[in-house]
C-alpha cells in the first residue's frame, strides 16, 4: 500500500522501473497473497524456467557421465572406448548407445523430483486443492521452474536425436512443455492441480529406466522380466488407473463448462494436449501389455540390438 509506494518513490521509479523494482525487490506477499502469478512472479517464473533449463543441460554434459562412470564402470568404459576406436562403424554405434544412455539420467532424476512436488501439489497445499483454477503457491512455482526446464532440455535433444529417440518422445516433450509454458506463465488461471494431476504420470518412469538399465546389463531373464511386470503395474496404476479414470475425466469436466475467464484459445490447446495425452499413455499402455504377456524378456547376445530398447 502506501509504504510500498514510499519506498518506489525513494528510488525514483517510472512505470518501468516500478515494475523491475517489485520483481526483484518485493515479496510476494508484499503485492499480495491472493494474486499469484502476478505479472512480477511471471517474469521470476520466466527466469526460473530459464536457469531451470541451463541446470538440466549442464547435468547432461557433466553430472551423467560422471554418475554414469562411477556407478556402472565397465558398460559406460567399454562404450567410451568404442566411441574413441579407429573404426567408424564402432565409433557411430558407440555414440549411438551413447547418447540414448546419457538421455536417461536427468529424465531419471527430474521424474523422482516431478512425482514429489505434484503429490504435494495435488493432495497437500491447500491454497491449489481450495482452488483448483486459480490456486497458486511457492510449491507450484518450483514445480513449473523445474519441469518446463526440464521439458525444453528434453525437447532439444529429441529433435536432435529423433532417429534414435523416435516419434512418440518427442510429442511427450512438446506436450509437457506446452502445457507448462501456458499454465505456469498464466496471470490469472494457472489450473496448477490439473496440470500436477498429469504430472504424476512421471512416478512410473524411474520404474522404465531402472528396467532398461537391467536390459544393457544383459541382467537375468527372471530379474529383467521382474523389472517388466513391476514397470507395468506402475504405468498402469498412474497413466490408465489414475489418468483415464481421473486426472482426464476432471480436465475434461472443466473445459465442458469453460470457465468464464478461460479464453477458447487456452481452453483448445487443453483439449488437444489432453486428447494427446490420452492417447499417448494408452499406446504405450498397449505395448506393454504385448510385451509383459505375450513376449518376455530375454537378454540378447552380445552384438544384437533392439532399435525399440
Amino acid at each position: 500500500g502506501t509504504e510500498k509506494g514510499e519506498r518506489e518513490k525513494e528510488i525514483g521509479a517510472t512505470p518501468i522501473s516500478s515494475s523491475l523494482f517489485q520483481i526483484f525487490f518485493l515479496h510476494p506477499e508484499e503485492i499480495g497473497e491472493h494474486t499469484l502469478p502476478t505479472r512480477m512472479n511471471t517474469a521470476r517464473q520466466a527466469i526460473g524456467i530459464v536457469l531451470s533449463a541451463a541446470f538440466w543441460t549442464i547435468f547432461h554434459a557433466t553430472a551423467t557421465p560422471a554418475l554414469s562412470l562411477l556407478l556402472f564402470p565397465k558398460y559406460y568404459g567399454t562404450l567410451l572406448r568404442k566411441w574413441g576406436a579407429p573404426k567408424p562403424k564402432d565409433q557411430e554405434d558407440a555414440l549411438r548407445k551413447l547418447t540414448d544412455w546419457d538421455s536417461k539420467f536427468p529424465t531419471f532424476v527430474h521424474a523422482i523430483i516431478a512425482t514429489l512436488l505434484s503429490t504435494y501439489c495435488c493432495f497437500m497445499d491447500e491454497g491449489i486443492v481450495k482452488d483448483e483454477l486459480r490456486g497458486t503457491s511457492e510449491a507450484w512455482q518450483a514445480t513449473v521452474s523445474c519441469t518446463a526446464g526440464f521439458f525444453i532440455w528434453d525437447l532439444y535433444i529429441h529433435i536432435r536425436h529423433y532417429s534414435l529417440l523416435g516419434w512418440a518422445m518427442l510429442l511427450h516433450a512438446v506436450l509437457g512443455l506446452t502445457t507448462f509454458l501456458i499454465c505456469g506463465l498464466s496471470d490469472d488461471m494457472p489450473c496448477a492441480w490439473y496440470c500436477c494431476t498429469m504430472l504424476l504420470f512421471e512416478f512410473s518412469t524411474p520404474f522404465m529406466i531402472i528396467r532398461w538399465i537391467a536390459i544393457k546389463l544383459k541382467s537375468s531373464a527372471r530379474t529383467i522380466n521382474v523389472l517388466t511386470q513391476l514397470f507395468g503395474v506402475t504405468f498402469f496404476a498412474c497413466r490408465i488407473v489414475w489418468g483415464d479414470f481421473i486426472a482426464f475425466p476432471k480436465v475434461w469436466a472443466m473445459l465442458i463448462d469453460r470457465p468464464e475467464k478461460m479464453s477458447y484459445l487456452k481452453a483448445g490447446v487443453f483439449w488437444v494436449m489432453t486428447v494427446a495425452s490420452f492417447s499417448l499413455n494408452n499406446y504405450w499402455m498397449y505395448r506393454l501389455g504385448r510385451r509383459i504377456f505375450m513376449k518376455p524378456e530375454t537378454p540378447k547376445p552380445a552384438g544384437e540390438t533392439n532399435k525399440n530398447e
